[in-house]
């Protein structure tokens, strides 16, 4: 168990150092210390009672053992009447007693515990009727027996040069292998794990290489030696980086503390001013994604390996000389394939850390297995390692030991379910962090199903992170235009079809009186009678058709806008067709116009009678030129509409997919035509006037302008569409 919070830290190291001194009490006399109290601590009383607890189950496991006056639950609550506050005996504690008996009474019936303590027994019968037989639930297990080794020593080919780190696992020395001539870290334990055969099937850049182990009978002891990597450890990192505020924190932050580590190893620090990866210039948000990024890469290719951590957190990742992270420790992993390794074997790791999951398999009275625990697991805690590597703290302020380990474990487990990690309000909206921290907030939410669900998902969304414009892009803001269109669709996209429509039909009306109405007078009744039979027609019918082609969009958006988790894996459809949402306003456009270019001159017959050819020349010829024109601005439009607005909340903060990618590649391929035929139209139209000889100043004037504008809107509407889809496919380029 490591609390990250300083206060935490303190009780776990003030529990340790009472059970160390209770233990070592025992056995000096050689008997049980007459009085549990004094090596409690005084306050505060969670910690009391912790600390009671787990002096109970020592000298229950001791007792036992030694068979030296062997006493009862009851014996130690009528010693002890604080051990019954404030809600009865802890389960754990009734197990553990159990759990002492068994070797020396193998016809012990639970039934016993049952009649003992009927408040428990429902508790009681899902730890005592598991057909595991589980172990201790000591939460300070009891020690191998290694004899203790210094810097200076030589054992087996190792020469020890300087003590690295110590914990529950063995101690690790940086070691010089003679036989070999080289440096090593040197793991001494004096207990067998699996690491070795597991970690002998993942090489990966960012996995710490485990060369062999050797085991010496004589002492017991097993040495595992790895690689060395020299600049410490993340946990060293955010020890140093947590107390400086959050706006001198750099890439340079990080370098001077692997290079502090590198120099305290007796090694070198190098060079970074040619680094390609994190450099001293890099900001901390995107130090915090590249790390991230390393480090999901590697549980990626594990997990696709069926061998999964379950102890992941800063004092098990290394730092190398050149600012890169390695994970290590694979002690608790599980490897579903390797022989004889059940998911219970070497369960354990670090609570601040679990996944609620994880907790809740910790917890021997709930039915949850270790088996359950995968790689989504994994991913929560490193959401947990990187929110604290960001922000200096832990995201679910896990303070304070509870009264028992199992409270503790309900504790820890109930906060991940119920409780959101809150950022500071000054890295939410459009602050560039923002994006980081949504994709933090992924990692850390309770339901696996709503998480990440492989490695490589949490790789690509932390890319995203490091490229600015497509994490603006796909960040869903709380106000703005977009939230606007998102709740009001159907207007939204008319308005973005009907108004080129409308400036075209104006143009249109303009050139006909001009250059064909001004020419036979006597049919401008009927002229304007067909212009308002033909309009009254094709308007309705463009917001009808918008009505009613939308539905599905509008629903899908009502629901996503209501879900605080939008589905991504069942919105690919609706994705697809809001992406092609541009290329339907073309074809609306193009149906339309040439519709009317038919029915215009045929309505202009009924009404005025027999024109001559030259005007139905003239009448299909504008029709198929405003129509060109009023056909490619709507997909400017509703493509950038559909990008800003509506695609990213279908994504739901998830970068685009490799098909999705191909989509937007041929719509920036689409709109560079499209801007060809709103440059070229107008110039069309301008030659037409010119080669039909006409004087009128006003058709010209009007072509022309509206030409320029139209072109000008077009080119930087093209040239958005562009940077943005260049942005959000970046990771598949």
């Amino acid at each position: 168990m490591n609390l990250p919070t300083e206060q935490s830290s303190q009780q776990w190291d003030h529990l340790v150092a009472q059970v160390d001194r209770y233990i070592e009490a025992w056995e000096t006399a050689g008997e049980p210390p007459a009085d549990l109290t004094a090596f409690l601590p005084d306050e505060p009383a969670d910690l009391r009672q912790l600390v009671l607890i787990e002096l109970v189950k020592v000298d229950l496991e001791y007792r036992h053992s030694q068979n030296i006056s062997p006493l009862r639950i009851e014996d130690y609550l009528q010693r002890y009447p604080e051990l019954g506050e404030p809600d009865g005996i802890s389960c754990d504690l009734i197990y553990e007693e159990f759990h002492v008996r068994q070797p020396g009474e193998p016809d012990l019936a639970v039934d016993e515990y049952y009649q003992r303590f009927p408040d428990q027994k429902e508790a009681l019968q899902r730890l005592l009727g598991k057909e595991t037989v589980l172990g201790s639930t000591q939460l300070y297990g009891q020690k191998t027996a290694i004899r203790p080794l210094h810097p200076g020593e030589q054992i087996d080919d190792f020469d020890l040069l300087l003590q690295l780190g110590a914990g529950s696992f063995g101690t690790v020395f940086l070691a010089r292998q003679q036989s070999m001539q080289r440096l090593v870290a040197l793991k001494v334990t004096g207990k067998a794990t699996q690491e070795p055969q597991t970690l002998a099937q993942l090489e990966h850049p960012h996995i710490v290489r485990v060369y062999d182990q050797r085991v010496i009978e004589d002492e017991p002891m097993r040495l595992l030696y790895m690689q060395f990597v020299p600049g410490g450890t993340l946990a060293d990192v955010i020890k140093q980086t947590s107390s400086l505020p959050y706006q001198e924190r750099s890439g340079q932050t990080l370098l001077k503390t692997i290079d502090q580590s590198v120099e305290q190893a007796g090694q070198s620090p190098l060079d970074h001013s040619a680094a390609k990866g994190i450099t001293a210039n890099s900001s901390w948000h995107s130090v915090v994604c590249q790390l991230g990024i390393q480090l999901a890469q590697a549980l990626d290719h594990a997990h696709q390996r069926g061998v999964f951590h379950r102890d992941i957190k800063p004092a098990n990742i290394l730092m190398s000389a050149a600012g890169d992270a390695l994970l290590a420790d694979f002690n608790v992993s599980f490897d579903s394939r390797l022989e004889g390794a059940s998911p219970a074997t070497f369960f354990g790791g670090s609570l601040a850390y679990m996944s609620p999951e994880q907790l809740e398999a910790c917890n021997p009275t709930l039915s949850r297995g270790p088996e359950e625990v995968e790689g989504r697991s994994d991913l929560f805690a490193l959401g947990i390692v990187l929110w604290e590597l960001l922000l200096g703290e832990h995201p679910f302020r896990d303070d304070r030991l509870a009264g028992s380990w199992l409270t503790t474990l309900k504790e820890m487990a109930h906060r991940r379910k119920t409780q959101s990690p809150q950022p500071p309000a000054s890295m939410t909206g459009k602050s560039p962090v923002a994006p980081l921290i949504r994709v933090l907030s992924k990692c850390l939410v309770p339901d696996p199903a709503d998480r990440f669900q492989t490695g490589q998902e949490l790789v690509e969304a932390l890319e995203l992170c490091l490229r600015p414009r497509a994490s603006s892009l796909l960040l869903v803001p709380e106000k703005g235009w977009q939230q606007l269109v998102r709740r009001q669709p159907v207007p939204a996209l008319l308005l973005a079809i009907l108004g080129p429509n409308a400036l075209a039909a104006l143009v249109n009306l303009i050139y006909n009186q001009q250059e064909i109405i001004s020419r036979v007078p006597e049919h401008a009744a009927a002229f304007y009678r067909t212009v308002l039979l033909i309009n009254g027609i094709v308007f309705p019918f463009i917001i009808l058709f918008g009505y009613f082609a939308s539905r599905r969009l509008r629903r899908r958006l009502q629901l996503d806008l209501k879900s605080a988790s939008p589905d991504k894996d069942n919105s690919q459809p609706i994705r697809r067709r809001v992406l092609n949402a541009g290329n339907h306003a073309v074809i609306i456009g193009i149906v339309i116009w040439l519709s009317a270019g038919i029915l215009f001159p045929l309505i202009m017959q009924l009404n005025a009678g027999t024109l001559p050819g030259t005007v139905y020349l003239h009448f299909v010829i504008s029709m198929l030129l405003c129509g060109a024109i009023a056909a490619v601005y709507p997909f400017f439009f509703v493509s950038f509409i559909a990008l800003r607005a509506f695609y990213p909340l279908l994504l739901a903060g998830n970068p685009p997919s490799a098909s999705d990618c191909q989509q937007l590649t041929r719509i920036s391929q689409q709109a560079s035509r499209y801007l060809l035929i709103a440059g070229g139209v107008p110039l069309v139209g301008v030659t037409l006037l010119a080669f039909n000889q006409s004087t009128s100043v006003l058709a010209h004037s009007v072509l022309s302008v509206s030409g320029l504008i139209g072109f000008m809107i077009a080119f930087r509407m093209h040239r958005l569409l562009q940077l943005d889809i260049a942005a959000l496919t970046g990771s598949h380029n």
